[in-house]
């Protein structure tokens, strides 16, 4: 029981770093579906909680951060 206790703290450790972090930050799959925005990248970017889950095209993304998020083109870490 106390290795998962250790689990959902690490887990709760990553989660606060990725909010407090003030660059926007995409995650996305194997599959190329967005499984996280911290709210930097979702004020940039005007993403919504209904885009996580979604393909960067289903997405309201600018077509640089499909690029980039995709590996289809040149990629910068700026918009």
């Amino acid at each position: 029981m106390a290795h998962l206790v250790g689990v959902a703290e690490l887990l709760d450790s990553r989660e606060a770093l990725l909010y407090a972090i003030s660059e926007g930050v995409i995650a996305v799959d194997h599959d190329g579906r967005i499984v996280l925005a911290n709210d930097a990248a979702r004020s940039l970017l005007g993403l919504s909680a209904e885009d996580i889950g979604q393909l960067p095209e289903q997405a309201n993304l600018p077509s640089e951060a499909h690029q980039l998020l995709s590996g289809d083109g040149p990629a910068r870490d700026e918009l």
